[in-house]
């Protein structure tokens, strides 16, 4: 059997094929206009972040046209103002889904603001062919501050300083315990457990700088201040601190460490005759003699007497070491200048004589004291003619000065029988000293400086102890470095009353020990 086709075709004019009924005559939903979301607009109010539970509210999804239909956008809300967080989600776990005809669909829109702001975001169904508004308002603290300016402060000085803390939510701000930490030169003005401000207020807390010593002196120092606090995007703060401090003038002291001791020294001379022409290079030789007992650290009584008189020539009579170096060199070299009398061959006899005189109204008044060391030094051109013999004489000595620590003679003599330049051997003298422990210089050395350095060394060996060191004023004491042979030495003691450094005699170091001492000054901080 044939089929035939037959194509029918109708002019514009034609009417419709079949009959057209009521519902038929409805005009076609649009696909734009086939899903409708409801409502428009979901405000979900303000909440309190961290205090309310997130806010739900729920939309619709509805397929009202006549086909099914695949939906996406629905799973996200777009921000259109407010901070970059997400502050709505959307309870769904499909990215896309089909509604049949007539078919709907509930979600639940969740606004959960991480901090204080207004949000407004927007769900765009299928490439924005229905759009839902979404806004919400979170109420929360912010806290706000700023790093404070901090002036430049001298070690051992203050400034204060106040660091503003505002609150700019719209929540109280809590702050607890406020701290500092990884720094020790900044402190709290008073100890604050908490503190609370309310929303667009503020307060000003009161630190102190007060920078201590620490090397390098003249540097920035820094801390943190710790502020733990309720403001839900930041927490705990940790605002960094930073200031100069600077420091005074250094001082360093170099010497070699003796224990402080005390020697009574009388120098006994003939300057007469032959001696005159010698009396240079005793004069040439006393600075270098008074520089080196000042470096060992010694308490000096010194006199010379030239046997005119059981007096010395010279005013004052005898210098201590309360008199300036200058002008403790001035005596004993203008002493040396004296005229030689009846004495002047009997020289330890003469020393005993003017030893007496150390009684009240006595030339030498005050010259001797208890626990010194007396060293009485000889110069002579000849044989002491004195008619004591040399056991005799240091017997004499020491009954003339019971408490000292020690009696030494030393001699300054030509030590060859032949003598020089006219000089004869010093007999007596040679004996006296050696019976003592004493030095014995050769008086026909072109240069005494050695042997008066040998001198000086002797009146102070043998002394083991302790030694107080006088600080200058405005001492930092944290600033006390102490090297002993190039050692740090921590074996000392500060003495406030005194303001000395003390170096006490159980640990002190060994005597000769090169001692260097370094400190800084403090600033008046008015």
């Amino acid at each position: 059997m044939r089929v035939v086709a037959i194509a029918l075709f109708c002019l514009p004019a034609c009417e419709p094929w079949g009959p057209r009924t009521e519902s038929e005559d409805t005009s076609a939903i649009a696909d734009d206009e086939a899903l409708v979301l409801s409502p428009a607009l979901l405000d979900l109010g303000r909440v309190r972040v961290g205090q309310d539970a997130p806010v739900v509210a729920e939309f619709t999804v509805q397929n009202v046209g006549p086909t099914a239909r695949t939906v996406h956008g629905h799973d996200e809300a777009v921000t259109l103002a407010g901070p970059d967080d997400v502050a709505f989600q959307i309870d769904s776990e499909e990215p896309f889904f089909t509604l049949q005809p007539g078919e709907s669909r509930t979600f639940s829109a969740v606004f959960d603001p991480p901090g204080d702001g207004d949000w407004v975001s927007e769900i765009r169904l299928n490439y924005g062919i229905e759009v839902l508004r979404l806004r919400g308002s979170g109420q929360a603290p912010v806290l706000q501050v700023t790093s404070p300016y901090i002036p430049s402060v001298p070690i051992g000085c203050s400034e204060s300083f106040d660091v503003r803390v505002e609150n700019t939510g719209r929540e109280r701000l809590r702050i607890e315990s406020p701290a500092l930490v990884d720094g020790v030169d900044f402190s709290l003005a008073v100890a604050l457990p908490a503190l609370a401000v309310a929303p667009g207020g503020g307060v000003d807390l009161r630190l102190r700088f007060g920078p201590g010593w620490q090397a390098p002196a003249d540097s920035t120092r820094t801390a943190r201040l710790m502020l733990p606090t309720n403001d839900p995007q930041q927490g705990e703060v940790g605002l960094p601190l930073q200031a100069f401090a600077w420091a005074g003038s250094e001082v360093v002291e170099t010497f070699s460490f003796h224990a402080r001791s005390q020697a009574d020294v009388l120098f006994v001379a003939d300057t007469d005759g032959v001696m005159s022409a010698h009396v240079d290079k005793a004069q040439a030789a006393i600075g270098d003699f008074l520089g080196a007992l000042d470096e060992a650290n010694v308490s000096l009584h010194a006199a010379v007497v030239t046997g005119a008189s059981a007096c010395p020539s010279t005013s004052p009579r005898w210098v201590g070491d309360d008199a300036p170096l200058w002008q403790r060199e001035t005596v004993l070299q203008d002493g040396f200048e004296g005229l030689s009398g009846p004495d002047a061959e009997r020289l330890l006899a003469l020393a005993v004589a003017a030893l007496e005189q150390d009684v009240p109204g006595g030339c030498l008044e005050g010259f001797r004291r208890e626990g010194a060391a007396l060293h009485v030094v000889v110069v002579s051109g000849g044989p002491d003619e004195g008619g004591l013999a040399p056991g005799d004489a240091l017997a004499a000595l020491a009954a003339v000065h019971p408490n000292a620590r020690e009696v030494v003679v030393s001699s300054v003599i030509a030590t060859e029988s032949t003598g020089c330049g006219g000089a004869a051997y010093g007999e007596g003298y040679a004996e006296a000293a050696v019976g003592s422990g004493g030095e014995i210089v050769d008086l026909c050395e072109a240069d005494w400086t050695t042997g008066f350095e040998r001198v000086a060394a002797r009146s102070h060996a043998g002394v083991d102890g302790g030694l107080s060191l006088p600080l200058v004023d405005g001492v930092l004491l944290e600033s006390v470095s102490v090297n002993v042979d190039g050692a740090s030495w921590t074996n000392w003691e500060h003495d406030a009353e005194a303001g000395a450094l003390v170096f006490p005699a159980e640990t002190a170091p060994e005597p000769g020990s090169d001692v260097r001492v370094r400190y800084r000054l403090g600033v008046d901080c008015d």
